[in-house]
Formats: C-alpha cells, structure tokens, sequence
C-alpha cells in the first residue's frame, strides 16, 4: 500500500540530483599505461578515462520512442508540412468556404492537433530540464577537484611568462568557437524571424483588435452559427501554426544548447587531464547535488498535472480518449455533433494545458538560470585561484562574453505579459473559465451553439496565450545563451592559461613534489 501511495505521490516532485564526475587519469609523460584507457583502480575506487554521457539513455523502450516522435514533432519538415495543410485548407474554402463542414474540419482537427503537442511540448521541457540539471551537477563536481588542483600550481614557477594583462587583452583568448556557432542558417533565421513576429507585442496587440472586430461584425451577422465558426476557424489555424513554430524553436534551442554543453564538457575534461598531468593527482571527484527549488503546495499541484501530461501516463491517457471517441462514432452516426465533442473537450483541456505548460517553463527555467549563475560563480572562483582575475580591468568569464544588449519597451512588455500568463493564479483563472463554460453549455442543453461556446473562448485564449508562449521562449533563450557563453569563455581562458604551463609529468617524482612543497 505504501508502494502505490508512494508512486501516486511521485509525479510533480523533483528530486535532489547527485551524482559525481568522471575521474580522468592520466599517464605520466613517455610512459606506457594502457589500464589508463580502461580503468584504473586509485584509492579503491575505478576511474574510467571517458567523457561524462551528455545524454543518459532511458531504460524503458517507449520513452525512447516517445522523445524521437518529440524530436520528430520539433524539425523543420514538421513546421512547413504543417503550414502547407493550412494552406490547402485555406485554397479548399475558396469552394466550401459556406459549408459548415468545412470549418468543423479545422476545429477539430486543430484540437486533436493541440491536444497531442500539449503533451509533446511539455515533455519536451522536461527532458530540457533533466538534460541541464544533470549535466550541471557533474560540471560542479569537477569543479572542486579543479579548484583543489589549481591551487597546487598557481604560485609554482612552472609558468612561461605570459601575462595575465595579455591574456585577458588578447583577442584570441576570446571565445572564436562560441562566436562561429551563433552563426545561423538561413532556414534556422527564418524560422527565429516568424517565431519573433508571432510573440511581438505589436502582433498580439493586433491579435486582440481582430477579436473585437469580430466582435462589432455580430449584430450584423445575426450572432449566428456561421459568424462564430469564422473565429474558430481562423484562431484554429493559426493555433496550429504557433504550437509547430514553438516545437520547431525549442528543438533547434536544444540542439544549439547540446553543442555548447558538448563544447563546456571537452573543455571540462581537458582541463582536469591537463590539471592531473601537472600534478599527478589522482584523488576522486566528490559527488555535487542540486537540490530543487521549494514550491508551494499550488505549484506543486500544477507540476504534478504537468509530469501526467508530458509521461506515459498522459500518453496513455490522450490515447485512450481518442480511442472512445472514435468507438462512440458509429452510434452518434458520425454526425457534426461527434465531430463537435472531441473539438469541445480537446478545446476546454487546451486551454489549460497551455496555461500549465507557460507556467512550469517559467518555473523550471528560474531553477536552471540559478543553477547556471551557481557555475558562473564557481568559474570565476576557479579563475581567482589560478590568478587570472589580477591586473587586468576586466579579465573575468562574464566581462569576456558577448555584451548584453539592454532590452527594449516591446521586450519589456512582452516579458511582463509573459509572467503574466505564466502564473499560478492564471491556471486557476483558466480552470474557473473551463467551469463556467460547462455550465453555460450544459444550460444550452449542449447543442452546437453549447458547443462551440466551449469552442470558441477557450481557443480565442489559447491562441494568445501560446503566441506569448513564443516570446517567453526567445527571451529565456538569449539568457541561456549568455550564461552558456560565460561557460565557455572561462573554461577557454582557464585552458589558454594552463597552456602556458610547464608539464610537470616531465620532471621526475622528487623534483616534482619539491615544486609543489614550496608553492
């Protein structure tokens, strides 16, 4: 009983995440050790001379299925078949254009649609989020045996001459790797271009003005069935278009964010190598632990939803609805009402599904921008030990990486409508609106003006909800990539240094640990 109670319990809680570095050992110069390559036993404990998994690979088959369809769902073929449908389904109302059908089409189409890539997006950000944590657990591991280590080296004469001044003043000391890799192609601007014209302020301005027109246009079109399918057709299309741009975007963010991180790991490991070929140490790396940010008991709830939505279990769940849905088709004969149900359910659970999924990127990515500003400290601290923070007006990992340009008025609001939509009480207002819109249509007997009235509003926020979703993406993006770049910077400043260290693996055991006693 405690068992089921306690997996029941499990969804939403993150856990503390420890877990210590690869040790790497090195042989000493002109020596052969193959063990090395292998595994050595030191101290009791094995060290493989590998390099730390960016990627765990999960043990369950079907979640390895599962994250390709995310991955699938997230290219750029993905984004332009999408875009091409809605074209077609916009040249085919050149000639249905007055049949209801026609617009059902698009309804329910685009529920179905939406329903599946809410649980997408979601997964997608939680593998975003583990991916992080975890690597940076093992980034603060490593840390502490480089800080160990630089200490035994900072004040032995073992140096070349170079200048701390000239080091931090040379141009090639910055980082030329970081600056060639936020070269786009142009598929890849594009894309970032529409991504920032859907989530400007300007457009969703624009957004809200074509609503109320709709909405002066009703007493002229009799408030009738065709006057409220035009709305839902078109915020329709457009929701589909903004769920595919925002999983087109977040992919080409997470294959952008797995090069820096594959490019801060190589740094990492040869640092410690070098580091461990100067010194001969051979002292295991200490486990690190992140530990979760504390949420309240609303938050909680909210991450427990969304940890369903984004598992097998949401996965599950979406398939056995769609399944139902399907079997009752026969018995309603298939009619616009069934067609109407699956749009009215997947419409009232979008909604919230949207609000949820805006609401765990803001408070899963406040944990990794911490966690991010931790490291930051960390090589600033390691940059201090080896003496490359003296003499120089601005030699540190955050003076060396690309300026941050202020942000403008647009950005600004934009950040702040994004909060917004992102908070814990917007979920609430979400639920209270599902609620009323069930009993307004449950009072209509749920006939298709019921139904479309729990069509319509919840698409019509939705919709704006999710293109603010596009700018919450680019801006969370341009401070990753700044700390990203932090990373990389220091670590390239740190290795330029050691560079310009003598190998200590050269002199022999008694002179080596005489340089080390007198440092």
């Amino acid at each position: 009983m405690a068992y089921v109670i306690k997996a029941l319990s499990s969804p939403g809680s993150r856990k503390p995440v420890t877990r210590a570095a690869t040790t790497q050992i090195v042989a000493r110069a002109g020596t052969q050790s193959p063990e090395n390559e292998l595994g050595l036993q030191v101290d009791g404990v094995s060290r493989v001379s590998t390099h730390d998994a960016l990627d765990g690979e999960k043990p369950r088959l079907l979640d390895r299925y599962l994250d390709a369809v995310v991955t699938a769902s997230g290219s750029s073929l993905a984004l332009l078949t999408t875009a091409c449908l809605i074209l077609l389904w916009a040249f085919m109302g050149i000639r249905y254009g007055h049949s209801e059908d026609w617009q059902v089409v698009i309804s329910d189409v685009q529920a179905v649609f939406c329903y599946i890539f809410d649980s997408l997006l979601v997964r997608q950000q939680l593998n975003s989020y583990d991916r992080s944590i975890r690597i940076s657990v093992t980034l603060v591991s490593r840390s502490g045996s480089v800080r160990r280590m630089l200490r035994q080296v900072a004040n032995c004469e073992l140096g070349t001459g170079i200048s701390t001044r000239d080091m931090a003043r040379d141009p090639q000391i910055q980082s030329e790797w970081s600056a060639g890799h936020n070269q786009e192609d142009w598929i890849s601007r594009t894309i970032s271009f529409v991504g920032r014209l859907f989530g400007h302020v300007v457009t969703l301005i624009l957004f809200w003005i074509g609503i109320f027109v709709w909405l002066a246009f009703g007493d002229y079109c009799h408030w009738d069935v065709h006057w409220q399918l035009y709305i839902n057709s078109a915020t329709s299309a457009l929701m589909m278009l903004c769920f595919a741009l925002i999983a087109c975007t977040r992919e080409q963010t997470r294959a952008r964010t797995a090069a820096y991180l594959n490019r801060i790991c190589d740094l990492d490991v040869s640092i410690e190598r070098r580091l461990r070929q100067i010194t001969q140490d051979t002292i295991a790396h200490d486990e690190a632990t992140i530990y979760p940010q504390k949420v309240n008991r609303l938050q909680r709830a909210i991450s427990y939803y969304a940890d369903l939505v984004g598992t097998l279990v949401g996965i599950a769940l979406l398939t056995s609805i769609m399944a139902i849905w399907i079997a009752i088709g026969p018995s309603l004969h298939f009619s616009s009402n069934w067609w109407l149900i699956i749009g009215t359910y997947a419409g009232l659970i979008g909604m919230h599904d949207g609000f949820v999924l805006h609401n765990i990127q803001l408070q899963l990515n406040r944990h990794e921008d911490s966690v991010m500003a931790d490291l930051v400290n960390e090589d600033s601290g390691n940059l201090a030990v080896a003496g490359l923070t003296k003499d120089s007006p601005a030699p540190s990992a955050s003076a060396i990486a690309t300026p941050k340009p202020k942000s403008s008025i647009t950005q600004s609001l934009s950040c702040r409508l994004s909060s917004i939509c992102a908070h814990e009480y917007s979920v609430i207002f979400g639920i209270i609106v599902i609620v009323g819109l069930i009993i307004a249509a449950t009072a209509l007997n749920w006939s298709v003006t019921g139904q479309l009235l729990c069509n319509i509003p919840p698409s019509i926020i939705e919709t704006f909800v999710m293109m603010a979703l596009i700018t919450s993406n680019e801006l969370d993006d341009k401070r990753q990539y700044d700390r990203l770049g932090e990373l990389v910077a220091a670590r390239e400043m740190l290795a330029t240094w050691l560079d310009g260290i003598e190998v200590a693996g050269d002199l022999e055991p008694e002179q080596l640990a005489q340089v080390l006693k007198t440092a």
